[in-house]
Formats: C-alpha cells, structure tokens, sequence
C-alpha cells in the first residue's frame, strides 16, 4: 500500500485516457488522487497541457490547479495543494445572514421605518454596504417572531373587500371633467411627470379627514389634512397643498366621483391642470393612489382621530413614504425620482 505522499508510478493514474468515453468519470472536482498525478507528472517533466492530456482534464483546468496552489517557490506539493483547497472551501463558506449584528440592526431599523423586506433588500444591493440579504431571507426571520410581534403584525395582508356599485346608485353629475377613458396615453404609460392621482382618507370617527395625491410616474406623495369634506373645503385643501410644486410638474389629476370632488372646475382653474374621473366603483383605475393610501394607514390607522394628527405628523409621514425605495423604481426613492436627484449612498 502506497503511504500518502509517496511518489507515483506512472501505472498510478487514475484511469486509462483511451477508455471508452461512456467508461470514464463524470466531471468533478480535483480530489486528492488526481493532484498526486499532478505532482508525479510535473516531476517526470510533463507539461500542464500533456498532463491535461494524460488525465482527460481540459488543460485549464491543470493550469488553474498549479497556478492557484503552488506553494511560494513554485513547487506543486498534492498535499499541500489539498490542504490549501479545503482551507479556501472553509473560508468561503456562507455564514448565517443573522449573525451579522450590523446587518440585522439595519434590517430591524428599516422594518420599524415600514419598509417592506423587499424594499430593504433591493436598496441594500444598490447601496455601497458590503452586506446584503435577500428578502426571502427577511421574511424567513419574520416568520420565526412570535406572531404578536409588532414586525410581524405589520406583514399581514388584509383581504379584498367587494366594491361593486349598489343598486340605484347615482355617480356626481355636477363634477367637471374628462372621462379616464379620454385620458392622454403618456399619462396612462406613466411616461411623464406631473400626472397625479387623488383621493380623500377617511376615519372611523369621521373627525377629519386627509387629501392624498401621488404621482404616477414617480410614486411622489403629498397629504394634507382637512376638517370636513364638503367640496369647497377639499378643494381649496388640495390648491393650497401643490403650491409649493413646480407647476411644470402638475399637468393632471384623476378623482374618483364622491361629491367632495365636485368643485374640480375650481382647481383645473387655480393649477391649470386638466381634470380626469374614473368609473364609478372602479378604484383600480386608480391604483397607484389606492396602493398609497394603502402605506399612509400604517402612519394613520382608521381607527385615529384625523382632526387631532398634528402638521409635524402629518410632514413626517410624507418624508418616510417619499425617501422609501419602491419595486418598480428599480429601488429609487419616490423624492430622488421626482426632484431628478441620484440616490445617496449610505454605509452600514
């Protein structure tokens, strides 16, 4: 029995070259018989490319294996040449994402900010941190909290609730404006910015009320409170909320047909904006603002007093939601693609 390192004779190989192709080994990885032929061969003066030959190697793969693990003075030792290949394999071994203090701590913050595990995980791969983490990975560790716990709550979808039109019903016949269905393909393509959609939030105590606008293309959103929603009131919140836009960036608005929207000759007029309504019951035609609405309540649950949030509240829910990186912007923030401004990178 050869001891190991014992030098090879050339009856050592590990198979005959000209058996049969269906005889000879599946492809695999160099083990350590293979790099003992390595070392035996380049002691009798082979070439990488003849022993590449002699082993049925392709020859990249021999110069690769003597180039990587050679030691200092260019000897090619077998044993050696393993040690180093397992000791790389334990080194690039891949460590639990939990372990990771800094990593989990930014998740958490993020998590405690609303941000979606998707969210999170595509603004980390487009930041200059070097820890990354899937966002499988974040619902994998969501799913292991306890299920009272506040980031798990948050996680949990609501189901869908029926929103055809009742009998009888009759949509505002006193609303100025186009159709949907008229509206300008750019705005529907989201090609441009400057098309918004609006709505008006309601709460369960009906003591207050909050005007939400988003942009389209942008994902930009803007709230403001009101204190009733008789249609003068809402309309004259929803002028005094754009005044600080650019107006080259308030082109459109589509409502849906609640009364509180009647008065909308009054804002085309005041914004010069051109005025859109959707279908009646069809708030899908307007999804992007019902979406949105959809990330205010986590800021505003229905259950609050809207005549008691406070201004402060209300801009630092609009802060949050605007600097929080969406899906479909490739991981843009909402006020980076608005103000045409480049994402800042940050650090862990």
């Amino acid at each position: 029995m050869r001891l190991k390192g014992e030098p090879l004779e050339a009856n050592c190989l590990v198979f005959n070259p000209q058996a049969p192709a269906n005889e000879r080994p599946a492809m695999r990885h160099l083990n350590y018989v293979d790099r003992a032929n390595i070392q035996f061969l380049l002691g009798r003066g082979h070439s990488p490319a003849a022993i590449a030959r002699k082993l049925d190697r392709h020859r990249s793969t021999i110069g690769r294996e003597i180039k990587r693990n050679s030691s200092c003075h260019r000897s090619y030792d077998a044993g050696c040449a393993q040690r180093t290949v397992k000791r790389r394999r334990l080194d690039s071994a891949p460590r639990p994402k939990r372990n990771d203090v800094a990593l989990m701590e930014h998740v958490h913050s993020k998590l405690a900010m609303n941000w979606s595990p998707a969210q999170i995980a595509g603004h980390l791969k487009k930041s200059v941190c070097q820890s990354s983490v899937s966002h499988q990975t974040i619902y994998n560790y969501l799913g292991d909290l306890d299920k009272d716990h506040p980031h798990r709550l948050a996680m949990r979808r609501r189901g869908r609730r029926n929103r055809n039109a009742p009998p009888g019903f009759v949509a505002n016949k006193h609303k100025h404006g186009l159709s949907i269905h008229e509206r300008l393909a750019i705005i529907n393509r989201r090609g441009r910015l400057g098309d918004w959609e609006v709505d008006l939030m309601t709460c369960a105590k009906t003591s207050g009320y909050l005007i939400t606008a988003v942009d389209r293309r942008s994902g930009y959103t803007l709230i403001r409170r009101v204190s009733d929603k008789t249609a003068g009131r809402v309309a004259e919140g929803i002028i005094k909320m754009f005044e600080g836009i650019d107006p080259k960036k308030v082109l459109s608005m589509t409502f849906d047909n609640g009364v509180e929207f009647t008065y909308t000759r009054k804002i085309a007029k005041a914004l010069g904006v051109r005025i859109y309504f959707c279908d009646p019951y069809n708030s899908g035609q307007r999804g992007t603002n019902e979406n949105t609405n959809g990330l205010i309540r986590q800021y505003f649950p229905k259950h609050l007093h809207y005549g008691y949030i406070s201004y402060q509240a209300v801009q630092k829910a609009i802060t949050a939601l605007n600097n929080r990186p969406r899906l479909r912007l490739q991981f843009r923030t909402p006020a980076n693609t608005f103000e045409r401004r480049p994402n800042v990178a940050f650090r862990i």
